[in-house]
């Protein structure tokens, strides 16, 4: 089977900050550019430091909210080849 589609998640990469975690989100972003195939991105926003550590005592992933899961729960009903999380959070 090959890969034609792909959900691509992770944090927000758009933004001024460059940590580690940003640079390798943006290696593996190129990397599945440049395969040439159909590929969605879902951005998660940047989150304040109270829900960081708010998710993190709940054991939720970085940015968790419902309006993410319903946003991601939606998009996976379009049939993607692979859903590709980028991040050690999730």
């Amino acid at each position: 089977m090959r890969i034609q589609k792909v959900l691509f998640i992770c944090r927000n990469i758009s933004g001024r900050q460059n940590d580690g975690g940003i640079m390798v989100a943006k290696r593996n972003l190129n990397f599945f550019l440049s395969l040439n195939i159909t590929l969605d991105v879902i951005n998660i926003p940047p989150i304040s430091l109270w829900k960081h550590l708010y998710n993190i005592l709940t054991l939720r992933a970085y940015g968790e909210t419902s309006k993410l899961r319903m946003e991601i729960s939606n998009r996976i009903k379009e049939k993607f080849d692979l859903v590709f999380f980028d991040g050690s959070f999730y």
